[in-house]
């Protein structure tokens, strides 16, 4: 029997994994965020300095135990691709374009499922796909050689309504 995979999806690039279940989930991976793990590492790092410098202790941890205390399964996220979207959205760790695109396909794979309410905590991302859809809206018109007034035609209004009735169009 052949196997075939799925592609590797692309929130897995600022991710680290060791090999390890989530806690006590069998199917999804331990994941933790690369941007969040810098800046763990960072911390710990600069913690060992202030203690050396004070005489608390004689030397810093070596570099293997400072990434395996920011790798502590505690700090660990579950590798469902949802979890992994969600939390690079909201990350200040990684570039506003990664956040930007988590955020987007957030908002994509929300508008395949089933109408659920939202919870308030996906207002912000809501925003994020606000500001992603202006900047590139105004690119696009700008690049196609568009007349602006031509955003403001109701025949386009209507169809990106139907197609994204969540986001507002810019005057």
């Amino acid at each position: 029997m052949q196997h075939t995979f799925c592609k590797k999806n692309w929130a897995w690039d600022y991710f680290e994994r060791n090999n390890t279940k989530y806690r006590t989930d069998r199917t999804h991976w331990s994941a933790w965020c690369k941007g969040c793990l810098r800046f763990r590492i960072a911390t710990l790092k600069e913690d060992d300095e202030g203690l050396v410098l004070s005489g608390h202790i004689q030397r810093s941890r070596s570099e293997e135990e400072v990434i395996n205390q920011a790798m502590d399964p505690e700090h660990a996220i579950c590798g469902k691709i949802r979890n992994l979207h969600l939390h690079l959205a909201k990350c200040p760790h990684v570039e506003a374009q990664v956040r930007h695109h988590a955020a987007l396909d957030r908002g994509l794979s929300r508008q395949h499922t089933s109408a659920v309410t939202q919870p308030a905590s996906q207002v912000d991302t809501l925003h994020v796909n606000q500001e992603w859809f202006e900047t590139s809206l105004c690119r696009t018109a700008a690049s196609a050689g568009w007349s602006w007034n031509s955003i403001n035609d109701p025949e386009f209004r209507r169809m990106m309504k139907g197609m994204r009735p969540d986001l507002e169009i810019p005057d």
